[in-house]
């Protein structure tokens, strides 16, 4: 099945994932440039046709995955601010301000960097999947990108 596949389609299919990397120079380039390249050559073949597909959806996945972690974060962030009320609180007594409660702060502290770090780590796993799908699309090879939903079938 490998030497059916031109070396045309080869190089057509590669482009497809390597065109994910448009996101660093507009808006939206992940999903609009491989979306571009594969409605212009899937009818050609199967193989760019699969390629396509998985570069798509693993765009469109991780698309969701960072907007649910922006949205989930900053909800957890600003119901964390409930404690931040007491954060002054004036100690007539002693006549000094007392500062209690700053544990507000280390819980958003902690939530940002364990936010940051699930951010990192997608986007670790985002170029580790685009080069792995791209050496070995060029080898002839089929990659199935991780954590994808399939959207496009």
């Amino acid at each position: 099945m490998k030497s059916s596949i031109t070396k045309h389609q080869k190089n057509v299919a590669t482009f497809i994932h390597l065109s994910v990397f448009t996101k660093y120079l507009f808006p939206l380039g992940n999903i609009i440039a491989p979306l571009v390249l594969w409605v212009l050559n899937k009818e050609r073949s199967n193989y760019i046709d699969y390629n396509g597909k998985q570069a798509l959806n693993f765009q469109i996945s991780l698309m969701i995955y960072n907007v649910f972690l922006v949205i989930t974060g900053m909800s957890l962030m600003i119901f964390n601010l409930d404690y931040s009320w007491d954060f002054f609180e004036v100690s007539i007594e002693h006549n000094y301000l007392f500062w209690d409660n700053l544990n507000f702060l280390d819980h958003n502290i902690f939530l940002m960097v364990v936010f940051v770090a699930i951010f990192i780590g997608l986007w670790v796993l985002e170029l580790v999947s685009i080069i792995r799908a791209t050496l070995q699309t060029r080898e002839a090879g089929y990659y199935h990108y991780p954590i994808t939903i399939n959207f496009i079938k």
